[in-house]
C-alpha cells in the first residue's frame, strides 16, 4: 500500500520527458544491482551446477523482459530523430539479450539449486543482500512510471480522444489540463496494479508462463509470420526460410517452456500447501 501511494503520482505523468528521467534513475539503480551481484559472482568458488528442468522457464522470464512492444510507439513518436529509431531498438536489445544471458548464466551457476526467485536472496552476505533489497525498491518505483505511461497513452490514443474519432470524449479541457474524471480514471488505473501484484502470489512461474505464451508468439512467432506475409511474395527464398526458422523456434520453445512452466507453478502451488 506504502508503494502504490508513492506511484499514484504517475496518474499526473504527461511529459515522456519527466518518464524518462525517472527512467534513468531506474536504470543507474538497475546498474546498480547488477555490479554489485556480477562482482559477487566473480568473487566466489563455488561449483557451477546445471538443471535441464528449470531452464524453459528460466527463458520464459527472459522472454516475457524483451515484450517491450507495448512502449515503442510512443517512444518513437516523443523521438527528437526519428529516423535513429531502428538503430537505438537493434543495438538497445543486442546488449540487453548479451548482458541478461552473461548475468544469468554467471547467476544461476554461481548459486545452483539455492538460487531463490529474486536473485537478491541468493546472496549470503547480509551486507550485500540488504544494500541490494535498499536499491531494488527504488528500481521497481522508478521503473513503474515508464510503462504505465505507455499503457494510458495507448489507452488515450484509441478511446480517447473524441468522439466521432473514438469512443469516449477526450481527456483533456480547456487549456490541454486533464480533466477530473480522466485523473480518477488514471488513478484507478494504478490501484488495478496494485490488486494484480498482490493476486498473483507465484510472481516467477507466472511470468515464465505468461513468457513462454505470448512472449515467444509477440518475440518469435508474430513478427517472422507478419514479415513473411508482408513480404514473402516478393523477398528472397532465404529470408522466407529464414522467417519459417524462427517460426519453428518459437513454436518448439513455447510449446517445450509450456509444460516445464506449468510443472514448476504446480509444484509452487502443492509446495504452499505443505
Amino acid at each position: 500500500m506504502l508503494v502504490t501511494t508513492a506511484l499514484l503520482g504517475c496518474a499526473f505523468l504527461n511529459s515522456i520527458r519527466v518518464v524518462s528521467n525517472l527512467s534513468l534513475i531506474n536504470a543507474i539503480s538497475h546498474m546498480i544491482i547488477n555490479a554489485i551481484i556480477f562482482i559477487y559472482c566473480l568473487l566466489q568458488a563455488i561449483p557451477f551446477t546445471f538443471d535441464i528442468r528449470t531452464m524453459p522457464t528460466v527463458i520464459g522470464v527472459v522472454v516475457f523482459g524483451y515484450t517491450s512492444h507495448i512502449f515503442l510507439p510512443s517512444l518513437e513518436a516523443s523521438m527528437e530523430d526519428p529516423s535513429k529509431f531502428e538503430w537505438m531498438l537493434r543495438w538497445s536489445h543486442i546488449i540487453a539479450a548479451i548482458f541478461k544471458a552473461l548475468f544469468g548464466l554467471l547467476g544461476f551457476l554461481t548459486f545452483g539449486e539455492f538460487t531463490q526467485k529474486e536473485i537478491s536472496s541468493s546472496l549470503p552476505n547480509q551486507a550485500f543482500k540488504v544494500i541490494v533489497n535498499l536499491v531494488l525498491v527504488v528500481k521497481a518505483l522508478f521503473s513503474y512510471p515508464l510503462p504505465y505511461f505507455a499503457a494510458v497513452h495507448l489507452l488515450k490514443d484509441n478511446l480517447f480522444l473524441g468522439t466521432p474519432k473514438t469512443l469516449f470524449t477526450s481527456c483533456y479541457g480547456a487549456g490541454n489540463s486533464l480533466r477530473e474524471w480522466a485523473l480518477c480514471l488514471r488513478i484507478i488505473l494504478v490501484l488495478i496494479t496494485l490488486m494484480m501484484a498482490m493476486s498473483v502470489p507465484y510472481l516467477i512461474e507466472v511470468m515464465g508462463l505468461v513468457g513462454n505464451i505470448t512472449g515467444t508468439m509477440l518475440s518469435f512467432i508474430w513478427p517472422a509470420m507478419f514479415h513473411l506475409k508482408l513480404k514473402g511474395a516478393y523477398g528472397k527464398e532465404s529470408d522466407r526460410k529464414f522467417d519459417k526458422f524462427i517460426i519453428g523456434v518459437g513454436i518448439c520453445l513455447m510449446t517445450i517452456g509450456l509444460y516445464f512452466s506449468t510443472v514448476e507453478l504446480i509444484q509452487a502451488v502443492k509446495y504452499e500447501e505443505r
